[in-house]
């Protein structure tokens, strides 16, 4: 929550806020272009200064201008600065020996770097692809920045003592003289970074560093060390000699430019490209956590693009959102577009008017700025990430990580797609695709059928198995599906002659799943046992079929579940089913009630009826005053819509009640029920059952009891396929239970 002002006026806290940023701004450049140009490269660092300084500030004043948020602070980054210096450092190796060709050279790939960000973040912004920058793997994310903070460490020790690290320099690293060089920057570093994380103040950083430039010189004056002589051992920065911005930016020329060289920065500008693009999205999410607001990210990535070309054309390093430093300004009172405006003006105005006082900055100064930024990187991602990280992931962090610092950076980060694709395939393959299995013991279709049938089903239900399958099947689930799916029916105590697969949930199919479900074919035909495929997708279908997994003979598709369920019920019912345009009332009743006798008692008080095909029995919100018994043809309860759409709820046969439940508990209809066939209904109304109460009471308990067992069939086939759903009776649960049986 951003805390508002006090005493002091808005707009007097936005230049006070403006004047420390701009402060702190300078001297993260001056390190920053030290650590970019060091070496023989050195010479350059002035010019290299105010190129990276007025790319920041006109960066800044841009993102000002055009963020949706006020307090959106952009700036030059270390990550991309360490992968330039390595870049830098490696001229040597590539055969650049001319000054002024590395010079150029190394000027047009930070040229380059910077303008193909910005190109990148302006592509992301007008096709709306910001949120893709997000997909790439979080522990690939953290071991790149920890391989930068790695790589930072080592540039700035390698600035700072002159020596080349490898391992036939240590000696001369750790001598004592080299050691002076670079020890108090790492001393000084280790205690400010340790203040910062106790001290929470934006002032701690740049008070800090001016206590370390008094304490420098106090020391050097102690031991009468002249000015002169710390500028000729490298303690200090060389001065700026007359005309030298103008004489630097002669060693800098478009014809001296070894373009072979900046073919071979390919990986490394790509790599910068990567980790600015996903460090500016993520940078973007921070701020709005932080702040508390609502950003458009395509928006904010296309301000940066555009605030990057510009920025490429001065010379400046790619930048994007300070989240940190937004964040902080605003809970100290940043409270307007005047903050970060004044800001790149102030950094401006300052770094070229104190552009003559280079000469008296200490290196361990820009040494410190520079260990600094590597510690907040390895601290948070070799350190503190291993609490917030799984083991596995860590362990991917430090892999990444050391990759990078020993064979570079997209080698690095090409293994940690790697890793973490491999592992989301592992993990992901571990995930149960099966989301429910159903014996047809508990799983009926939406078919009413009489009584006896229903029994019938319930005696034959281990025949039928129904898989209802989710997510993407891959050659990671697929082969775990089959084998699951072969358990399940080995395992069954009766044999099993219909096997469900419900691809309703299905994202997709792959190749190897395609094979995995070609074995399954395989497997059912040898075990004599019918394939039936629901909820296919025409692409998955015409695939399935060109794999030959779906067989005209063998298997059979079908629109949903329900209606492949119908499809194998009414199969295991043909055996014992009759000619049902035969059947009289009387047998209706008989065959609910068991007995003719009581069936010929309960007869005279229902009303036949002849219905035609499409004719509605009753209506969704109607009067419950009567319920029927269907003697023949069928019928089929709707539920409406809306917009003159319905959906089918429930489709009844011969031999079954419709519509007691409503009629018992004196509620209205809750769906409609139409003929789908000529049908004969018996309706037996209200003023009927008060008769055959009256009348034959113990024919009104037997339908009754008739009714009640209808209706507790029902609910108890409900709460079965509901207790497995809640209970996750899936195929982990199954597998042990099967286990067991085969034990």
């Amino acid at each position: 929550m951003r805390m508002e002002p006090l005493a002091v006026p808005r707009a007097l806290a936005d230049i006070s806020l403006a004047a420390l940023s701009s402060v702190v701004t300078v001297l993260g450049t001056v390190a920053l272009a030290a650590l970019v140009f060091s070496g023989s490269l050195a010479t350059v660092v002035p010019l290299a200064f105010l190129t990276f300084l007025t790319g920041t500030a006109l960066c800044g004043l841009l993102v000002g201008f055009l963020s949706r948020f006020y307090c959106n602070l952009s700036g030059a980054q270390d990550e991309p600065a360490a992968i330039l210096a390595i870049f830098a450092g490696g001229f040597a190796s590539m055969g650049v020996t001319d000054h002024v060709s590395a010079i150029s050279t190394m000027f047009a790939v930070i040229v380059l770097s910077t303008a193909c960000f910005g190109l990148v973040l302006l592509l992301l912004g007008t096709l709306k692809w910001g949120r893709y920058t997000q997909l790439i793997p979080y522990p690939v994310v953290g071991g790149f920045l920890a391989g930068v903070g790695m790589m930072m460490l080592t540039a700035t020790m390698e600035f700072l003592s002159g020596v080349t690290l490898n391992m036939h320099s240590l000696s001369q690293f750790f001598s004592w003289e080299i050691s002076l060089r670079w020890l108090p920057s790492l001393i000084a570093a280790s205690l400010l970074y340790w203040a910062m994380h106790r001290i929470r103040s934006v002032l701690l950083p740049p008070l800090g560093l001016i206590c370390i430039v008094l304490l420098f010189y106090i020391v050097a004056g102690a031991w009468s060390f002249s000015l002169k002589s710390l500028r000729e051992s490298g303690f200090v920065f060389a001065p700026i000699p007359v005309g030298g911005i103008f004489d630097a930016a002669k060693l800098v020329s478009l014809t001296r430019i070894d373009w072979s060289v900046v073919l071979q920065a390919w990986d490394e500008i790509a790599a910068l490209v990567l980790v600015c693009t996903i460090g500016a999205s993520l940078a973007t999410t921070a701020l709005e956590i932080g702040a508390e607001i609502e950003l458009e990210p395509n928006h904010e990535l296309g301000a940066h693009g555009l605030a990057n070309l510009a920025s490429a054309v001065l010379g400046g390093l790619p930048a994007f959102t300070l989240a940190g430093p937004s964040l902080t300004y605003l809970r100290l009172g940043a409270s307007s577009r005047l903050m970060p405006i004044l800001r790149a003006v102030f950094t401006l105005v300052l770094g070229v008017a104190g552009l003559s006082l280079l000469g008296f900055v200490p290196k361990i100064v820009v040494g410190t700025l520079l260990i600094l930024f590597a510690f907040g990187l390895v601290d948070e991602w070799l350190v503190r990430g291993r609490q917030r990280l799984s083991l596995t992931d860590y362990v991917f962090v430090l892999i990444i990580a050391g990759i990078i610092e020993l064979a570079g950076f997209l080698p690095g980060v090409g293994a940690g797609i790697l890793l973490a694709a491999a592992d989301f395939l592992i993990q992901y393959s571990k995930l149960n695709v099966i989301k429910v299995e159903l014996s047809g013991r508990d799983y009926r279709s939406d078919v009413e059928r009489p009584l006896l049938a229903d029994n019938i089903l319930r005696e034959a239900g281990g025949r039928i198995i129904t898989f209802e399958i989710q997510g993407f099947i891959f050659f990671g689930t697929a082969i775990g599906l089959l084998e699951r799916i072969r358990a399940s029916v080995r395992a069954s105590t009766q044999k099993v002659d219909y096997v469900i697969l419900g691809f309703a949930n299905v994202d997709g199919l792959d190749a190897a799943a395609h094979f995995a479900l070609r074995k399954l074919h395989n497997f059912a035909k040898a075990e004599n046992v019918c394939l039936l495929f629901s909820g296919l997708t025409n692409k998955n279908a015409k695939a399935l079929q060109a794999a030959d997994v779906i067989d005209p003979d063998q298997s059979l598709c079908f629109a949903n579940t329900a209606m492949a369920v119908e499809f194998v019920e009414n199969r295991l019912l043909e055996p014992f089913s009759r000619d049902e345009g035969a059947i009289s009332a009387e047998d209706a009743l008989t065959a609910i009630i068991g007995e003719r006798d009581k069936a010929m008692d309960l007869l005279p008080y229902f009303a036949i009826h002849d219905i035609q095909p499409g004719e509605r029995v009753f209506r969704e919100g109607d009067e419950a005053v009567f319920s029927i018994l269907l003697v023949s043809g069928n019928l089929s309860a709707h539920l409406d819509l809306g917009d003159g759409q319905s959906v089918r709820l429930r489709k009844f046969l011969p031999g079954t009640l419709v519509g007691e439940m409503a009629f018992y508990t004196g509620r209205k209809r809750s769906a409609s029920v139409l003929a789908d066939t000529d049908a004969t209904i018996a309706v037996i109304s209200a003023e009927s059952i008060l008769r055959l109460n009256r009348d034959h009471p113990a024919a009104a308990a037997e339908f009754h009891q008739m009714a009640a067992r209808i209706m507790a069939n029902r609910i108890m086939s409900m709460n079965a396929t509901l207790r497995i759903l809640l209970a996750g009776l899936t195929v982990p649960t199954i597998l042990k239970q099967a286990e067991e049986v085969v034990e």
